[in-house]
């Protein structure tokens, strides 16, 4: 172990942190009102303090659940897990599903009882 790690050095791990709640609809939306805002403040159709209060109101009806009825978290975050680790990614491109990885592993545990009897039966008994 002393040998190979004086020859190869191993990296340290990156830190990747990936957002799963960002909504980029929501963000869109918020540059945009900002943007417009500019925009009539700077032409003179909306006073500042219009302006504000009406972002205001904006900003609370959207946070109502009627008209955030239609996003679905659940739908955004599904499969999240699967995307960030790299075997599962792998796994998934093959086609194995969990059921597939349940069954291996139960193959491979009545495998070892088998052989582990025909070791007692043949040697030990």
């Amino acid at each position: 172990m002393g040998i190979q790690s004086f020859f190869k050095q191993r990296r340290p791990r990156q830190f990747e942190h990936k957002l799963i709640y960002w909504d980029p609809r929501k963000e869109e939306l918020e540059k945009r009102v900002e943007r417009i805002r500019q925009e009539m403040i700077a032409s003179g159709e909306l006073s500042a303090e219009e302006a504000d209060r009406a972002v205001e109101e904006m900003r609370q009806q959207a946070s109502t659940p009627t008209e955030m009825g239609d996003y679905d978290s659940s739908a955004h975050l599904r499969g999240t897990f699967i995307r960030s680790t790299e075997h599962l990614q792998r796994q998934h491109r093959r086609g194995i599903t969990s059921s597939d990885r349940d069954r291996k592993t139960i193959r491979l545990m009545l495998a070892l009882l088998v052989l582990g009897f025909a070791f007692w039966y043949f040697f030990i008994r």
